[in-house]
């Protein structure tokens, strides 16, 4: 009964992310850029996501989990082979957010950019939002069900409810996020902690965004 009621909280409160990013893909604010290097058309709703992401993700689970830290940090360190393993996949992740934003062509003719302010606010925020994604996802989920429902069925799941909401996303971005929750649910449960799916998240993310913004603004000195 109690399982059933945890339940019924994740899926309400994955539901209602959900629900925040479908509304906002509606006029392209559910990423920072699309995958035509066309940037948010409005900044005040990719923000509302992010908070919305950190509400229903990050903050709202709390009221029926356990203490924070020993599922952010596990209980045992990672060891040699996952430690060498870890960092070259972080250095991997990296450099496929770098290759993949260099990839990109910025729109030409878009002259209504966000002010440099949004920028610095964005990414402290975006921050918050992974940690809370991850928490999610790679953590008060996946555990929940590992106990329910066994390691391979937590992994299974975990890849498609992710799947699901990157339907949103670009084509590259939803089978991008096939291999990569493999990797972090992996990653994860073999540690029993979170912070490898938050700082792979992490990793991916900022070099792709913060370098795609790099590019934009020089262009713009530049012109």
């Amino acid at each position: 009964m109690l399982a059933t009621k945890i339940l019924a909280g994740y899926a309400l409160c994955y539901c209602m992310y959900f629900i925040m990013v479908c509304i906002t893909s509606l006029n392209n604010s559910n990423h920072l850029f699309n995958e035509k290097g066309m940037l948010v058309s409005r900044p005040g709703n990719l923000m509302g996501l992010q908070f919305a992401g950190i509400l229903w993700l990050g903050i709202v689970p709390l009221l029926w989990v356990g203490p924070l830290i020993p599922l952010i940090m596990g209980t045992a360190g990672p060891g040699i082979f996952f430690t060498i393993v870890f960092f070259m996949i972080a250095i991997a992740l990296v450099w496929i957010g770098f290759h993949q934003s260099n990839l990109l062509v910025p729109a030409t003719g878009e002259t209504d950019h966000p002010e440099n302010s949004f920028y610095i606010r964005y990414f402290i925020v975006r921050v918050a939002f992974l940690i809370a994604y991850e928490l999610f996802f790679r953590g008060y989920f996946l555990f929940f069900c590992k106990n329910v429902a066994g390691m391979g069925a937590a992994i299974a799941i975990n890849i498609f409810i992710t799947f699901l909401l990157h339907r949103f996303s670009s084509k590259k971005m939803k089978w991008a996020s096939i291999p990569f929750s493999i990797v972090t649910c992996i990653f994860c449960l073999q540690l029993n902690a979170v912070w490898p799916a938050i700082l792979f998240h992490t990793a991916i993310s900022l070099s792709y965004e913060m370098n795609y913004i790099n590019k934009i603004h020089s262009l713009k000195i530049a012109i």
